[in-house]
């Protein structure tokens, strides 16, 4: 077992999120307008080559780093910087919770990135009064006074990296079960819909199980599938801890649904773009193992190209692409390697180096190599070592944003209608965000 794998699993999501916001909240059919039906996507801020297709930019893509990721890939890095001050012990969803608040007045402070992107209902749990004392009473209670309707992605999107975290064994518990219920729990604090959950647990399931190289076929697939679905099925009876949150297990109807999700043999059986559901989690969840059951039916001597392949094809769907491509991407990357992801995206990645390094620090907790100590890297600190921005800091910034949306939009001449977000960057264009 190596590092390569762990990294990844995070740079695999970081591509996918980058590459993604291409045509997030697009319709199919704009993006192919946009971007031609098969483009060859680059991250070079100015393509080198004729051949090379980079974003087109609009007012809703150019509030983000150009060739960086979104906030999708910023709520990850704060589970991994939770793991790294935990010395690789856990990561505890209070803790994330409290980095959660901070990324949603601050952004994330070591790296100076704003909180753009921001989903509603992550928006509005963490915004509640009551959040830091109870996230998960607080999440709860938002998602009841919808009529426990809503099920977003916003935990999906974020929990895939606690496979390559919490993947070994401890004190008797499974690593592919440890992972599990830490993603449970981390989910809870904003998602507690039990298929936001299930989602989770499959998801981060199936990359712990690829992190220590159980799976290798579409059988063993099934089998890690089936075990996250039992384990928030049977959350109640083995809870693991006296203060868990016990969800409730899915109805039958919600089961034939997942099912449906999970094993769809094209994307386009998944609807991304249907305007009024992209954000739903089980859409999400759909494109990720279609991603991944290609990779595992691909031969070995022909998977280049593979994760470029499956993260274009998403990204062409259109809806939710960038949280979409996340999570696939996280899953081809654990199953990959860092060795097969495509070198001339990652080589642009912004904060890609760093990212990566951030990952061989949580394998040298884990005994995979190498020394890291947490005490002496602000980076982990709930506010970076930087403090928090005043309210004249953030103005500042967010004036000086806006600025420069205007000159890439100008500069960049998008086709009319393109989606958008408001000024704080927050999503406006998913029902369930």
């Amino acid at each position: 077992m190596s590092v390569n794998k762990l990294i990844g699993t995070a740079l695999g999501g970081a591509l996918g999120d980058a590459i993604g916001l291409f045509t997030e909240f697009l319709p199919r059919s704009h993006a192919t307008q946009l971007y031609g039906p098969t483009p060859v996507f680059t991250l070079q801020p100015t393509p080198h080559s004729s051949s090379l297709v980079g974003i087109k930019p609009d007012r809703h893509r150019s509030m983000f780093e150009p060739s960086g990721w979104t906030d999708d890939t910023d709520h990850s890095i704060l589970i991994l910087l939770s793991f790294l001050a935990s010395n690789g012990t856990q990561v505890d969803p209070r803790d994330f919770a409290l980095r959660l608040k901070f990324w949603v007045a601050n952004g994330l402070r070591c790296l100076d990135r704003l909180p753009l992107g921001l989903g509603r209902t992550v928006g509005n749990v963490v915004r509640d009064n009551d959040f830091e004392k109870d996230p998960i009473g607080t999440a709860v209670k938002y998602w009841e006074a919808t009529n426990r309707y809503v099920a977003a992605n916003g935990a999906l999107m974020r929990t895939a990296i606690l496979g390559a975290l919490m993947f070994q064994d401890s004190n008797g518990v499974g690593g592919v079960d440890r992972a599990m219920d830490t993603a449970l729990q981390v989910a809870a604090t904003t998602h507690p819909d039990p298929r936001c959950l299930v989602s989770c647990t499959i998801v981060t399931g199936l990359v712990a199980a690829m992190i220590r190289n159980e799976i290798h076929s579409l059988e063993e697939f099934d089998c890690i599938v089936q075990r996250g679905t039992d384990f928030v099925q049977n959350y109640r009876d083995h809870p693991s801890s006296p203060g868990a949150y016990i969800p409730e297990p899915l109805r039958q109807e919600q089961l034939d649904e997942l099912r449906k999700h999970l094993y769809a043999t094209k994307l386009e059986e998944l609807e991304l773009d249907s305007r009024q559901h992209i954000g739903y989690t089980f859409k999400c969840l759909g494109a990720a193992t279609w991603a991944l059951r290609e990779a595992l039916i691909a031969p070995e001597s022909n998977r280049t190209g593979l994760f470029e392949r499956c993260i274009t094809e998403i990204t062409m769907q259109g809806g939710d692409a960038d949280t979409n491509a996340t999570v696939a991407g996280s899953l081809l990357g654990a199953y990959l390697s860092d060795t097969g992801l495509p070198e001339h995206w990652v080589q642009y990645l912004h904060h890609g180096t760093w990212l990566a390094e951030k990952m061989r620090c949580a394998g040298a907790l884990l005994g995979l190599g190498g020394t890291y100590d947490p005490a002496s890297d602000s980076d982990v600190l709930i506010d970076g070592g930087k403090g928090a921005f005043t309210v004249d800091e953030l103005n500042r910034r967010y004036d000086e944003l806006m600025c420069e949306v205007g000159r890439r939009v100008n500069d960049g001449h998008p086709l009319p209608g393109s989606s958008k977000t408001n000024g704080q960057g927050e999503k406006d264009g998913c029902i369930l965000c």
